[in-house]
């Protein structure tokens, strides 16, 4: 008793002392230090608190503060906070941050700071990139840069995004923006292949100076991702990561009818409703619901034991309460299924792990990584795994002379049964979850309620064109779960590139930089449809397809640099080439057996 009378003094003692303060209003206007102009969009906070404004176009604030706490703090990008007692009509000045200024930002064939780059990029450093568990590191981009717009495809693992900088720039022609790895221009499959593990930063180029020194090719925007390298004269450093994750869906269903007996008495109002609004009386209509509640007209399926003599649903649109879920025609046994539940895979581990070793001497650094990835798709059939080995290794030869080599290995694993990208596709398990009213079975059960099993082993799927009980046209059709444990769609990918560079530096402030990135790609994928299972029309097919892809880059710069008191000069000069050899052999058999027919 004495604790709580206490408590309750202690709250009357808080509530009367903060109806004894005071509001105060802090007023003022924000300007650059160096040329006097307003600073638009400054964050103006009351410390330690949540509560806080920005500054308009005039660069005006106004914040209420307390008493109790006066100061206020004042911040903008690349300059400098400032943190000052809230007064009216202040005048806040923000100083440039030179750390925001010397930061180094890659740009095309070499790269700048912050200060003097004069174009619009956006950089993403490593720590974002590992943030989130993607496969790919087009995914890692989402929200991560301004301007860039990331748009995700199937969800099936291993599938890159979309990429769209600024917008879409063209109509007819492409949208996908040029991907640059360490100074060579890669393929966007490529990317799918790279862990971003061994990525250091990647900067997006959004304007002009895309298209300056790259011409039409980063006319959509160019994205210069950069791998992590060693350090000079620096101890062994030996990074060992690992996660664990879990496959789900990401984006809940909609609130759907998920109770049979709800369904069925709705298709059997509007059974009703359909007769009765085309003139019938209401005893008509009753009849005609009651009729048709379980053929083509109306469910096709009862999953109901009614007892003899009632009706299955009453008058007053209701289930009758003596009916039994489940139900037997002497054949078979009939009873709703959930098919998100039997469709989905639920608890797949996503396994990955990293091992890096990076250092270096006094003239020579080395990186070496290798990674593994297992990410299981949520559905049988489907998942994605890689292999992955690099090494970036730089020495200063001589006081003229730098060279270094990049070299990568990669084996991906990728299995995507088909039709799932295509959205109503009978084919498609998530449409066929989402569409299928919950009153339709998933698998073919025997009399006594088992699931039946064919000659082979495999369990019999509810396909709702039997003999017994056809779906109505408003629902799918077929039941291709069974397909994604009998087919085979699966593409192996070996990837080797690598790059590499020497640099010389005949007179001071000259650099002269050769380098040659060759890359080899061997793709084998293999497709086989089953002809026993699935579509009875299906008659089975096979596809094979091997793809051989080389590549070469070459870049011969020129690069001068010059800093002259207060002032900077800097050319460039080069000639880059890329050829490309593609060979592809492809077979197939569209026709192997159908046992339906003849």
């Amino acid at each position: 008793m004495r604790k709580l009378i206490f408590l309750m003094s202690c709250m009357l003692f808080v509530s009367v002392g903060f109806l004894s303060a005071q509001s105060i209003t802090a007023t003022g206007k924000v300007v650059s230090a160096e040329d006097g102009e307003p600073v638009i969009g400054a964050a103006v906070f009351v410390k330690g608190t949540s509560s806080g404004v920005v500054t308009d176009i005039d660069g005006r604030f106004s914040v209420n503060l307390s008493e109790a706490n006066k100061t206020i703090l004042v911040s903008y990008v690349g300059m400098k906070s400032v943190e000052l007692e809230g007064k009216q009509n202040m005048l806040i000045k923000l100083e440039t941050s030179l750390s925001e200024l010397d930061e180094v930002v890659i740009v095309a064939y070499g790269s700048t700071t912050r200060a003097q780059f004069v174009g619009s990029a956006s950089s993403v450093d490593n720590k974002k990139l590992t943030a989130r568990s993607t496969s790919n590191v087009t995914n890692a981009l989402q929200g991560a840069a301004a301007g860039v717009q990331v748009i995700n495809g199937s969800g099936q693992p291993g599938t890159g995004a979309s990429i769209r900088i600024r917008g879409v720039g063209s109509i007819n022609g492409g949208t996908d923006p040029l991907f640059v790895v360490d100074g060579a221009p890669s393929d966007e499959d490529a990317l799918n292949l790279l862990d971003p593990h061994d990525i250091e930063s990647m900067t997006i180029l959004k304007d002009a100076a895309a298209t300056a020194i790259y011409g039409a090719r980063g006319a959509n925007g160019v994205v210069l991702i950069t791998t992590k390298k060693g350090r000079i004269s620096s101890d062994a450093v030996i990074k060992v990561e690992a996660k664990w994750g879990n496959s789900s869906r990401a984006v809940p269903n909609y609130d759907v009818m998920s109770s049979p007996a709800m369904y069925y008495e709705t298709l059997y109002r509007s059974l009703f409703n359909s007769r009765l609004y085309s003139g019938a009386s209401a005893s008509s209509a009753y009849a005609y619901a009651d009729a048709n509640i379980f053929t083509q007209t109306g469910a096709g399926y009862q999953v109901y034991t009614v007892p003899n003599g009632q009706r299955f649903i009453g008058t007053n649109f209701k289930l009758n309460p003596n009916a039994t879920l489940g139900y037997k025609n002497g054949n078979y046994y009939y009873r709703p299924d959930n098919w998100e539940d039997e469709t989905l895979n639920k608890g797949n581990l996503r396994q990955e792990y990293n091992l890096q070793i990076s250092g270096g001497g006094e003239k020579t650094s080395y990186f070496l990584s290798a990674g593994y990835l297992d990410d299981p798709g949520l559905i049988s059939g489907s998942g994605f795994k890689r292999y992955s080995l690099r090494s970036n290794v730089d020495s200063q030869v001589k006081s003229w002379m730098k060279a270094g080599a990049n070299m990568t290995y990669a084996f991906s694993d990728y299995q995507n049964p088909g039709y799932q990208s295509e959205w109503g596709s009978t084919g498609n398990v998530f449409s066929n979850a989402n569409l299928m009213a919950p009153i339709y079975p998933f698998y073919v059960r025997n009399a006594d309620g088992s699931i039946k099993v064919d000659a082979n082993g495999y369990k019999v799927y509810d396909t709702g064109n039997s003999t017994d009980y056809l779906r109505p046209g408003s629902a799918p059709r077929g039941n291709h779960a069974v397909n994604l444990l009998i087919d085979k769609n699966y593409e192996y990918t070996d990837y080797i590139s690598s790059n590499f560079y020497v640099t010389l530096t005949p007179i001071a402030d000259l650099n002269i930089t050769a380098r040659i990135t060759p890359t080899v790609s061997n793709d084998r994928q293999m497709n086989l449809s089953n002809p026993f299972y699935g579509d009875p029309t299906n008659e089975g097919s096979v596809s094979v397809e091997h793809n051989r892809l080389f590549s070469l880059n070459q870049q011969y710069i020129a690069n001068y640099k010059k800093e002259l008191g207060a002032h900077h000069l800097e050319g460039l000069a080069g000639i880059e080439s890329y050829s490309l050899k593609l060979q592809n052999l492809t077979g197939s058999n569209d026709h192997l057996f159908n046992p339906y027919v003849g």
